[in-house]
């Protein structure tokens, strides 16, 4: 159970309490100095006390005062308007600071979220710069190296889907992680499309790869790109929205 409003109530009470005594302790000596008081020891200045009466009219006094001190924190206490603001400061203090340090925590933990996101997003893009290295150039493809780049795409698209499912998405933004699994399953349709291709290029038989079986490859392939436009499109956007979301630098998603 929340138990701090009550301990602030308790201590602001016992800090009320001490200045009313003080303040109670001031009074009764202020009217231990009254006129009337004063008179009254004018008048006796010239008798001479018996024995022991100095000590009696000292012991008189503070009782006097002690009584009073008792009489004036009773009427403290039995008055509710102090209790009421003593407990209205405890309700209006506790929330505002409990909303503080809720301010401070979630300030905190966006920023350490924002840390792993963009952890998070740099390895996903070292993975993909690595794949593309892996691919090597498709600018010179010749009937005789057709085969070799085909293999080289299928290793490099098998290596970059798998990388991708084992980065930690802990802490991570969902958008992020969201966009590096479509990435994932991108490769993943590239691979099978580039085994039907090393499947295609192996066989002598001409009709197979204008038939059937190659223009499915060859819409297969289509689908393959525009797919890929489309999520180079939304890693743009993404890549502003995180920025602007955690206020740090997000590079362009490769």
């Amino acid at each position: 159970m929340w138990r701090w409003p009550a301990l602030v109530a308790m201590f602001v009470v016992g800090i009320a309490l001490g200045v009313t005594s003080l303040q109670c302790a001031r009074l009764a000596r202020v009217e231990d100095a009254s006129p009337a008081a004063t008179g009254a020891t004018s008048q006796n200045a010239h008798s001479q006390p018996a024995a022991g009466t100095h000590e009696s009219l000292d012991a008189a006094a503070v009782h006097e005062e002690l009584q009073a001190l008792r009489r004036d924190v009773a009427r403290w206490r039995s008055s509710p308007g102090h209790l009421a603001d003593v407990s209205q400061e405890a309700r209006i203090e506790a929330p505002r600071q409990a909303s503080d340090a809720a301010r401070r925590h979630s300030t905190s933990a966006a920023t350490a979220d924002g840390q792993r996101t963009l952890a998070y997003w740099n390895q996903l893009n070292a993975i993909m710069a690595q794949e593309t290295a892996m691919r090597g150039s498709a600018a010179d493809v010749t009937a005789e190296n057709a085969p070799s780049l085909v293999a080289a795409r299928r290793e490099a698209f098998q290596f970059a889907a798998q990388a991708i499912r084992q980065l930690d998405p802990e802490g991570a933004d969902p958008e992020v992680v969201a966009i590096a699994y479509d990435i994932a399953q991108w490769y993943d349709e590239g691979t099978a499309n580039s085994q039907e291709a090393e499947s295609l290029l192996g066989t002598a038989d001409v009709a197979t790869r204008r038939g059937p079986r190659g223009s499915s490859w060859r819409t297969n392939e289509q689908r393959h790109r525009d797919r890929c436009l489309e999520i180079n499109r939304h890693g743009a956007e993404l890549q502003r929205k995180m920025s602007e979301k955690y206020q740090l630098a997000f590079p362009k998603l490769l």
